[in-house]
């Protein structure tokens, strides 16, 4: 094998393929990615059973070929390396790379034993616009659970209904509930639901930080999905399980509404929580005769602390006590410079939106007093 790259493609490559790259012991090969020259394109491939991505990069191929070489060892050579232009050669069991600048070896490991990456089908897909996508990803994030108890709780829920042109993206922990819904642009599918894992999404994450006003296409097969973006391709395995069904979780009507600046009560949250005890709490009182929510947070052995934040305040007065990190989640999940929050009662999970844009929410449960 014998080509020519450019650094920059070459390092933004594998700055996302070693995302996938194995950790086991057990099977070293998949501590190693797979570059392939073939048909006139370059691929990078990796793989940890689990996912597998594959980038495509162009450059100059002289000689066809493929070769396995560990897969962090190259990314810290190619990312230390300044020059722009990059030269690969295999010769004796060894990747040699060449630069004006550098002239470096790294030793190979027989391609036989690297697995398989299986073939996709296009026919059933839909496609959406990469930022919007990328903006739900970081949203039901934050509220994904990482217990091994519940494990169909341990990725996105991600589903369409039929006829309906939205792809509905949730996370929850059982303690707080996230939902974004992001347009689609096109679908060759009459309904989608499935649970993509959560190392899955941070993956994804990062390759669709590569091109935010790109198209992602989402394909789903069984017991898969597959991702396509602009020279990338992730395959990953699907959640097993059934996804609970969280409407009901959703409170309809409230009992007190408030609109509240986002960066007053961001700040109010921190600045309280300083005082807050080992299990991250403080109490909200909400007091409509007065437009203000008072946010207090104390410790036995530090002290306290109060803060009134004002807002537009309508329905009865409301004592919350609440989980402090959770509350600044659902704060960041929103994306506008105002806030609602809705309220039943002290028991029930509160709900917190935006003022606009009516395609993201978030919900958690107060603290049982």
């Amino acid at each position: 094998m014998k080509c020519i790259l450019l650094r920059e493609h070459l390092n933004n490559a594998l700055s996302i393929v070693e995302k996938s790259l194995g950790t086991t012991e057990i099977m070293p090969i998949l501590k190693n990615i797979l570059i392939k020259t073939q048909g006139g394109k370059i691929q990078l491939i990796a793989t940890n059973l689990e996912t597998a991505l594959v980038a495509t990069i162009p450059g100059k191929i002289e000689e066809e070929g493929e070769v396995a070489v560990s897969g962090s060892l190259l990314f810290q050579v190619i990312n230390n390396i300044k020059d722009e232009k990059i030269e690969f050669v295999t010769k004796d069991n060894q990747l040699q790379i060449h630069t004006d600048m550098f002239q470096g070896d790294i030793v190979t490991v027989s391609v036989v034993d690297f697995p398989i990456i299986p073939k996709v089908h296009e026919t059933t897909y839909v496609e959406v616009e990469s930022k919007q996508f990328k903006k739900g990803i970081d949203t039901v994030f934050l509220a994904i659970s990482f217990n091994t108890i519940r494990p169909e709780l341990n990725g996105m829920y991600l589903s369409m209904k039929s006829g309906y042109k939205k792809l509905i993206l949730a996370g929850s922990d059982g303690f707080r509930l996230a939902e974004k819904q992001v347009d689609i642009l096109k679908s060759e599918v009459d309904s989608i639901t499935c649970i993509i894992p959560a190392k899955t999404l941070q993956i994804l994450s990062r390759m669709l930080d590569t091109s935010p006003t790109g198209v992602l296409k989402i394909v789903l097969e069984d017991h898969q999905s597959v991702f396509f973006l602009d020279g990338f391709v992730l395959i990953s395995n699907l959640v097993d399980g059934t996804y609970p069904a969280y409407e009901s979780f959703v409170p309809k009507d409230f009992e007190t509404e408030v609109l509240i600046s986002k960066s007053s009560l961001t700040d109010a949250v921190r600045l309280s929580s300083v005082f807050s005890s080992k299990l991250n709490d403080i109490t909200m009182h909400i007091v409509p005769s007065e437009g203000v929510v008072k946010i207090k947070s104390s410790n036995a052995i530090f002290g306290s602390g109060e803060i009134n934040v004002s807002g537009q305040i309508k329905g009865i007065e409301q004592f919350l006590r609440m989980n402090a990190r959770y509350i600044q989640d659902g704060i960041k999940a929103i994306d506008d410079v105002n806030l609602k929050i809705s309220v039943v009662n002290g028991e029930k999970p509160i709900k917190i939106e935006s003022l606009v844009d009516k395609s993201t929410y978030y919900i958690v449960m107060p603290i049982k007093i």
